[in-house]
């Protein structure tokens, strides 16, 4: 079984065997991220794949809002999903002079129904109706953080 070499993050060492493996881990893009993942929702709500659709909406969202929190307060962003992620980036962002994005999440109804855990249920659970609600709220969020979606 592979464990962590102490201090070295990237490193993985073989506890049988002596034998250490690197890897690089990847640096977010929350703001490429958020862009790519309202694109895709898009084509797959063109096919009417509104599970999927509405997934990744609710990732474009999420990035969108992570994007906010690195570009205007100081110290990591939590890897948290929505509902958690909106309370956490509201605690970061309040007080800060751009407050569109801590607007938009405020509002009670900002991805009302949004689980990430719904990558796992059965077809059927986000309609044409809900999926139109998220991509708003995505839409709005992903333009106050000041990103700009593909032509």
């Amino acid at each position: 079984m592979p464990t962590r070499l102490s201090g070295a993050p990237s490193t993985l060492q073989s506890a049988r065997d002596g034998i250490a493996f690197v890897w690089f881990m990847p640096v977010e893009n929350y703001a490429e991220a958020s862009i790519r993942h309202f694109s895709d929702a898009e084509h797959l709500a063109c096919s009417g794949r509104f599970d999927s659709a509405g997934h990744l909406i609710g990732f474009a969202a999420e990035c969108a809002i992570k994007h906010a929190v690195l570009s205007l307060a100081a110290g990591p962003v939590a890897k948290l999903h929505i509902p958690l992620l909106i309370e956490h980036a509201r605690k970061r962002l309040h007080g800060q002079r751009d407050r569109a994005v801590h607007t938009l999440i405020g509002d009670p109804a900002f991805f009302d129904g949004w689980r990430v855990e719904a990558r796992y249920e059965s077809d059927g659970g986000t309609d044409a109706s809900r999926y139109a609600s998220w991509r708003v709220a995505a839409s709005r969020t992903i333009g106050a953080a000041g990103l700009r979606k593909r032509p």
